[in-house]
């Protein structure tokens, strides 16, 4: 966070325009079904989404996601959750700089 503010000060982030992107983190246990996960908000979760053509992707893990200044295309945020939580669920958390 100290990282960010400075880069402000200095003028090398511009957080005029920013971005948020996500990707998935595959979790290399035994898949167990949903009813058997533990919901707690930090062990892995099931997850789909689809890819540029529309195959439906099915994964057991997390989701990664930063927000990136886009002049600068540094991070400013990065935030690690279960594949389960959806992307517009955390993006205020991951913009509170």
């Amino acid at each position: 966070m100290n990282l960010v503010k400075r880069g402000k000060s200095l003028g090398i982030i511009d957080v005029t325009n920013v971005a948020i992107d996500s990707t998935k983190i595959d979790d290399y246990e035994k898949a167990k079904p949903k009813s058997k996960l533990k919901n707690d908000g930090k062990s892995a979760n099931w997850s789909a989404k689809r890819d540029t053509d529309s195959n439906k992707i099915c994964w057991l893990g997390y989701k990664l996601r930063i927000l990136a200044d886009c002049k600068s295309e540094l991070p400013l945020s990065v935030l690690l959750s279960p594949a389960s939580y959806s992307d517009s669920e955390l993006a205020v958390p991951l913009m509170q700089l």
